[in-house]
């Protein structure tokens, strides 16, 4: 594994009507939402005042790509679910109820599986203090996403790091044929790795004179087979 090194005359023609191409066709229609749509970001801690529960620090864990449910994820299913969340006096999780969802059946029982298994919450407070049951609002998206370097790839790279220890001429010599497309963005952006920290710092010959020099970086990617089936 490898720490990330990348910092991710205009004209106009008249055309006859005839000539014009076709119009494009009608978007398709999106699918279909269940509930009232309310759009907004899950709370953080601290967010909310003691009259509504505050999630506790474990929030951004209770429902993940990796829970994504194997049917789901082989359908390339995807879809938000927004949903209300009873809390009771102690923080806990009493129920969970879809307030409005683009997903699938499977996706919106699985969100409300995860947070009534995972979710904890310090509890709303009334005016005297006192903990009480309340409501939280919150919302998943469940979306298809693949991991950093799905899969493996060769980049080989260079540069010159001039007497004043800047980079120069920066290039891609060789790379393999097929690039995760995050990475190819950011090599057609910056192809050399950052000189955060060491900028300005040039290489020095026997005499501590400052020197240019050629410099080649090779990122190799690997992967591991993957384990056998049953």
């Amino acid at each position: 594994m490898i720490n990330r090194l990348w910092p991710l005359a205009a004209f106009s023609l008249a055309v006859p009507a005839a000539a014009q191409e076709p119009p494009p066709p009608p978007a398709k229609p999106k699918p279909e939402a269940r509930g009232e749509e309310r759009f907004f970001a899950p709370a953080l801690p601290g967010y909310r005042g003691k009259s509504e529960p505050r999630p506790d620090k474990t929030w951004a864990s209770w429902v993940t790509i990796a829970d994504y449910p194997l049917d789901a994820w082989r359908a390339r299913e995807e879809g938000v679910v927004q949903y209300d969340v009873g809390v009771d006096a102690q923080g806990k999780p009493t129920g969970c109820t879809i307030t409005f969802s683009t997903a699938t059946p499977a996706l919106e029982a699985e969100t409300c599986r995860l947070l009534l298994e995972r979710a904890r919450f310090e509890p709303a407070e009334d005016a005297n203090g006192t903990p009480r049951a309340s409501v939280w609002p919150g919302e998943t998206k469940w979306q298809l996403r693949e991991p950093e370097y799905p899969i493996p790839f060769t980049v080989k790279v260079a540069f010159t790091l001039d007497e004043r220890g800047e980079q120069r001429d920066c290039r891609i010599v060789e790379r393999s044929d097929k690039l995760p497309p995050e990475i190819q963005r950011t090599l057609e952006r910056r192809p050399c790795p950052s000189s955060y920290g060491t900028r300005g710092v040039p290489y020095r010959d026997e005499e501590g004179r400052p020197v240019a020099r050629e410099v080649m970086v090779t990122y190799v990617i690997t992967l591991s087979p993957p384990p056998a089936g049953d």
